[in-house]
């Protein structure tokens, strides 16, 4: 039986604050002239992410670009995602691409919602699934038909992915306030 290791994507408590709260951390004086993502644009940004699409936001006018990965999805028609794709192209130095979970940190995210879930029997259930054989495909199918845990499952997610955004601009304004400190030596 595979039981969800305790070294989650973030510590525990991240999952904990709120969008808004995770937003007050970003306020870095380092770079008060980029704009930041709205709380709305996060949570669009993160079902984009969830969708499988690859995603940016332009720090110049606020703006949020997205479209199929190609890397993702067989037969990529990229006539109908060629205005964003050339949009990403021409402003590529203002863009701050946003990464989705790959599938570890998926099955993960899968075994911390089944830990989460109170009747024993589906968490039993859900463990089971992602121990055999195909394990994305059957918790999806267990899920589908779990009644009112398939709504909690799309939550839990859905904050997992608007965590994993702003964990990721949390790392930029980390990694940004060192080069600036660098710099001054």
């Amino acid at each position: 039986m595979v039981f969800p290791e305790k070294n989650l994507l973030f510590p525990t408590e991240f999952y904990t604050l709120e969008l808004s709260e995770h937003l007050d951390r970003l306020n870095n004086p380092i770079h008060r002239n980029s704009m930041k993502p709205t709380e709305k644009q996060i949570r669009d940004i993160a079902e984009y992410l969830e969708g499988g699409m690859r995603v940016f936001f332009n720090e110049k006018d606020g703006t949020v670009t997205y479209y199929t990965d190609e890397e993702r999805w067989d037969g990529f028609e990229e006539e109908l995602w060629e205005e964003a794709v050339e949009e990403v192209e021409a402003n590529s130095d203002d863009l701050i691409e946003f990464l989705g979970f790959d599938s570890r940190e998926s099955f993960t995210l899968m075994a911390d919602f089944a830990e989460s879930v109170d009747d024993e029997k589906l968490k039993q259930e859900l463990f089971d699934a992602l121990n055999r054989s195909r394990p994305f495909r059957n918790f999806k199918n267990l899920i589908d038909r779990s009644g009112p845990y398939r709504e909690q499952w799309f939550a839990f997610r859905q904050k997992r992915y608007e965590a994993s955004v702003v964990q990721q601009l949390e790392t930029l304004e980390f990694l940004r306030a060192e080069e600036s400190e660098e710099d001054l030596t």
